[in-house]
């Protein structure tokens, strides 16, 4: 995924374009959100969000459109989440999935219709599709500011 800046200085992600089952698979070795929050950009054009106010568009989906699943798979450390992640544009589906745990402790969710935060590892099929996850380890905590 590519990088961009809010105005204001809220990261905002590039997500990659889906594929043809509408999912993202966007692979970090580390992914954290800060108290400030990260935005997703799941759109081609233009958007208004609320973390960062108007944000450039997103030229991964020029071609393919927004996606409906944005799977975010880490590899290395353990994720902190600790401020809001919006995805700007289109609504989408949202995954986080870290084998090596996922601490959430203020963190919230805006324009998702689903959040799943899981300690697995993502099975894609042939065809593309998400068919669950492997899960061996991990932790996934609360703290003291919630979700």
């Amino acid at each position: 995924p590519g990088q961009q800046v809010a105005a204001n200085g809220v990261p905002v992600v590039d997500i990659v374009a889906p594929n043809a089952r509408g999912i993202s698979h966007n692979r970090y070795s580390n992914f954290n959100v800060g108290p400030n929050g990260l935005i997703l950009n799941n759109s081609a054009q233009i958007s208004k969000t609320e973390l960062g106010g108007y944000v450039a568009g997103n030229d991964n989906l020029q071609r393919s459109g927004a996606a409906s699943l944005i799977l975010n798979e880490v590899t290395s450390a353990s994720s902190r989440l600790q401020g809001y992640t919006e995805i700007a544009g289109a609504k989408a589906q949202l995954v986080i999935a870290n084998p090596n745990g996922i601490s959430c402790d203020g963190c919230g969710f805006l324009n998702t219709a689903r959040v799943t935060l899981t300690t697995g590892t993502p099975n894609l099929g042939s065809d593309g599709a998400l068919n669950g996850f492997s899960i061996t380890g991990g932790a996934l905590s609360i703290g003291s500011n919630g979700l």
